[in-house]
Parts: C-alpha cells; structure tokens; sequence
C-alpha cells in the first residue's frame, strides 16, 4: 500500500472528519428537525424570560417612583405644618393625645431605601432590589404612623402608606436578575427627600415652658403646671 493511498483511507475513516455547517454526524433528518426545534424553544423562553425579567424590573421601578412622590408631598405637608406652629403649639403643649412637633426629616430613611432598591434593579439585581425594596416600605409606613394629627389631618386619599409592594417582586429570591437600564431621572427625588435634615425638639410637654411662642396673654390664659 502506498503512502497516498494510506493518506486517502485516513482522510474518509468514518468519525475523524470535520464538517462545517450542514448535518450534524450521526443524526438523520428527523433527528435535525428536533435539534432545531429544541434550539428554537430555548432561544424563545429565554427571550421570554428576559422580557418577563424586564416587565418585573419596570413596574417595580414604577412603583418606587410613585412612593417617592408620596413621601416628597407628605413631607412637604409636614414641613408646612412646621411653619404654620400657631395653628397647633397649643396642642402639643397641653399634651393632646396625637399632636407633636412634625419632623419633615423622618422621610430620608424610606426615600433612601426607594433610591437604592431602584439603583439595584437598573444595575440587574432584581432578587436584590425587592429585598431592599421591602425593608424601604417598613421604614415608610413607620414614617406615615410617626405623623402628628395636624399633618395627617392635611393628607388627602392618594397620601397614604403602601401596606406592600405589587406583585412583580412575590417569591423572587435574592439571586434573581434582570436586564440592566438607565436609571430613570425620577430617581433624584429621594435626594431631595434626604436633603432635608431632622428637626429638634422645639415644644415642651404639658408641665413645662414651651418655646418661644406663648408670651403676653396667651401665657397668662394657658399656665403650665408646674407639679406636673
């Protein structure tokens, strides 16, 4: 046998040919149809996974900017009240049951926590995000239940606490993730929110001289007890 006809039954040993492209070895016509079927349900589910990742990632972002527009206008309230003091110091200083001093700081918390859920899910982090986005809605509706009377008297329907988020972030675990996106510009608001500092204590209780605020008449009317 010579050297060329030893190259030739080397060159078609069946199994030590490289094809590329058409048929795979070993499948028949059948078998092909399947192989790219089953690619192209594969290539489907996860083109339906990532765009269900994505809905997941844009209504919980939704959500999180509406919260924050909630907590600025609620905050906003409670700042109003702050100013407008003579509409409510008598109150606080008699001890009414529900009145005390408003405190628009009490919102940087939950902002915060909104913010950094948002920043989570734009980074990919879905499973991360709803966790974070959980602890933020804690801290907001401890927020809302901290609220004196006189601002929660201020609030209209739309202003209230949200018991629980939507739906998107039930049963996802922390190692979830999600297509990555440009953080939406709403997500700004938790900076303001967070730039308004917490207030100290200005009104005293019942039993001690408030602020500043009661002088000439209104002292004489309304005299703290001082046993108390």
């Amino acid at each position: 046998m010579d050297r060329q006809h030893k190259k030739n039954r080397a060159r078609n040993k069946p199994g030590t040919r490289i094809r590329h492209g058409g048929s795979q070895p070993g499948l028949d016509q059948a078998d092909e149809k399947s192989l790219k079927a089953g690619k192209k349900l594969g290539n489907e589910a996860l083109q339906e996974h990532i765009s269900g990742a994505s809905a997941k990632r844009d209504q919980l972002l939704q959500f999180i900017i509406e919260r924050l527009q909630v907590q600025q206008q609620v905050q906003g309230k409670e700042s109003d009240a702050l100013r407008n003091q003579n509409e409510w110091y008598r109150a606080v200083f008699l001890g009414k049951p529900g009145f005390h001093v408003p405190d628009p700081g009490r919102w940087a918390e939950a902002a915060g926590g909104m913010k950094k859920a948002g920043e989570a899910l734009c980074r990919g982090d879905l499973g991360r995000a709803t966790q974070i986005l959980e602890r933020a809605l804690e801290s907001e509706s401890a927020a809302f239940e901290a609220l004196p009377e006189q601002v929660l008297n201020r609030l209209n329907s739309g202003q209230a606490a949200a018991h629980e988020g939507p739906a998107a972030g039930d049963g996802v675990s922390e190692e979830v993730k999600c297509p990555t996106r440009t953080p939406p510009p709403e997500l700004r608001i938790a900076d303001r929110i967070m730039a308004v500092q917490p207030m100290q204590q200005r009104v005293a209780m019942k039993g001690k001289r408030p602020h500043d605020w009661w002088t000439g008449e209104d002292e004489k009317e309304e005299k703290p007890d001082d046993s108390a």
